[in-house]
């Protein structure tokens, strides 16, 4: 890193988030989102004269050979990385290229390298972690590689100098108003274009009272208008990546920009994926005046906190039903108060009850995501969390979503110094992250018995009596048997012995399994009969 280079090309890559994405090196085709965090540090880079090559793991195919063709004449490759299998595929698409060229600089930024720079570096995955905003860190930075000079006075960073790991002081809090817009002709943006965004408003809007469907195709856009979180959640590492600091686009740029989007990618849907929506009151009733003023007729959906959106009076939520708002997604994570202070969430279960009841009241569908198997939670707290969401479907059906999921615990947030007391043991290597993740508990503080009261509450009562409807559009007689088995059990908390499930499954298997016998039988004897002739 010392050999001064007269390279601009830079490549960015976005590595696999899931298992599920990876088909060997086919790549996968489900629809994603752009890779925002990518064109944010694109943005800067551009501006200064650099060439700039993104390649999404997610969506193309063959990536990793296209990642080793783009580096072959690159000042420098450059990730961005989260947790779990994202960090796996980053750090063995890092190895190929540390391989086949092993003088290309390799930087990671993202959650992962801001919460464990020092594992990454050690882990030889990447010459340099850039710890939180890596705007202009990663600018500074690519200056460095050019010039061939020390990286010492580089602000937020980590990396290894003369055999050992050197972090520097972090960088100030960015405004993100002093950055340039995302360069989204960077990627074809078609290839991004969902036709069902986050979460099935298809559903959600044909539930919902007075929301029609657009006649024309659904066609999504996920768009960023603010960095950072001022909550202090300690099951998050937010409060580490922002430092809980919060910065938000101008109301008018924002709704400049969309507009500019709307009308060359044709979007009639758009979701703010920030952390947080809802910090500043009136920028959003800004932004949804500014979506009525230019007639942009769009549905859109959000982040929001429960105890925010409790608050919000009736003439807001009107004016946020006007502007389109269809969906509001809210991070509750427990109905039991001391396990919300715990979490440091400063709500109360009647705030989630209002506020789900002023969203829907307003036809916009609230989505509610629990944590259970918190450090310290007991065992009445994982039975109330159970009840409000048992509670919450019954009263309003599919015109909610309610997501339940295991605690996960992960460096730098609060909560994860209990977890090791109570002997969660954090992964040894960035390889063993792909085995993290929220679905199923990795954490195990919760029963046994616990554990599996919840997973058939939330894979199959919830799914049968719920999700079944909006994943089929017609239901078969045994399917509409277990549909109202499970409304029933719902009904009245009746938990234990699934017979009926048990059988539909094990006699679904058979039939697949009987199947899969004939039709090798009758592709064995096709094969034999071509052979004899």
């Amino acid at each position: 890193m010392s050999i001064p280079s007269k390279n601009k090309k830079v490549v960015l890559y976005l590595p696999v988030a899931t298992r599920g994405e990876v088909l060997a090196e086919e790549g996968p085709k489900t629809e994603q989102i752009p890779p925002l965090s990518l064109l944010a540090i694109a943005g800067p880079l551009l501006r200064k004269g650099y060439e700039v090559k993104i390649i999404d793991g997610r969506i193309e195919e063959d990536y990793t050979e296209k990642v080793l063709k783009e580096c072959g004449n690159a000042l420098c490759l450059g990730m961005s990385c989260m947790f779990g299998f994202q960090v796996y595929n980053g750090s063995v698409v890092s190895q190929r290229v540390k391989e086949s060229l092993p003088d290309l600089p390799v930087v990671w930024g993202g959650w992962f390298p801001t919460i464990s720079p020092e594992l990454v570096i050690k882990e030889n995955f990447a010459d340099v972690a850039v710890r939180n905003q890596g705007e202009e860190t990663f600018l500074e930075v690519l200056k460095a590689f050019e010039q061939g000079s020390s990286l010492d006075n580089i602000l937020g960073i980590t990396y290894r100098r003369e055999g050992g790991i050197i972090s520097t002081p972090d960088r100030p809090f960015i405004d993100i108003n002093k950055l340039p817009p995302m360069p989204y002709h960077l990627v074809d943006m078609e290839t991004y274009i969902r036709s069902d965004p986050y979460p099935r408003p298809r559903y959600l809007l044909s539930t919902a009272k007075g929301i029609q469907l657009p006649d024309c195709e659904v066609r999504v856009l996920w768009y960023q208008s603010s960095w950072g979180c001022p909550e202090d959640c300690t099951f998050c590492s937010s409060p580490l990546v922002s430092r809980r600091r919060w910065s938000g686009l101008d109301a008018e740029e924002v709704c400049d920009e969309i507009k500019g989007l709307v009308d060359q990618y044709k979007f009639n849907f758009i979701h703010f994926c920030d952390n947080l929506f809802f910090v500043d009151r009136d920028r959003v009733g800004d932004i949804c005046e500014g979506i009525l003023k230019r007639h942009l007729n769009i549905r859109w959906g959000a982040t929001g906190h429960a105890r925010l959106i409790s608050r919000l009076d009736n003439n807001f939520l009107d004016l946020m039903e006007r502007s389109g708002c269809y969906a509001v997604f809210m991070g509750i994570e427990s109905a039991h108060r001391d396990t919300l202070n715990i979490l440091h969430k400063r709500l109360k279960p009647e705030d989630v009850v209002k506020s789900v009841e002023l969203l829907v009241n307003h036809n916009i569908a609230p989505i509610l995501s629990y944590i259970v198997g918190i450090p310290g939670e007991s065992a009445e707290s994982v039975e109330e969390t159970l009840e409000q969401c048992r509670y919450l479907k019954m009263r309003y059906s599919n015109r909610i979503e309610v997501q339940i999921q295991f605690y996960c615990p992960f460096p730098g947030a609060s909560l994860h110094k209990e977890a090791l007391k109570l002997g969660y043991e954090d992964p040894k290597t960035v390889l063993e992250w792909n085995q993290r993740t929220t679905s199923r508990p990795v954490f195990k503080y919760l029963k046994n018995s616990q554990i599996k009261k919840i997973t058939r509450y939330r894979d199959v009562y919830f799914r049968w009596a719920f999700d079944i409807l909006r994943e089929k559009s017609k239901l078969n007689l045994a399917q509409k048997i277990l549909h109202n088995s499970a409304l029933i059990r719902i009904k009245y908390r009746m938990w234990v012995l699934p017979v009926e499930f048990w059988s539909y499954y094990l006699v679904r298997r058979s039939i697949q399994s009987i199947f899969k016998l004939l039709t090798r039988d009758k592709y064995n004897l096709k094969a034999r009969n071509s052979i004899s002739t």
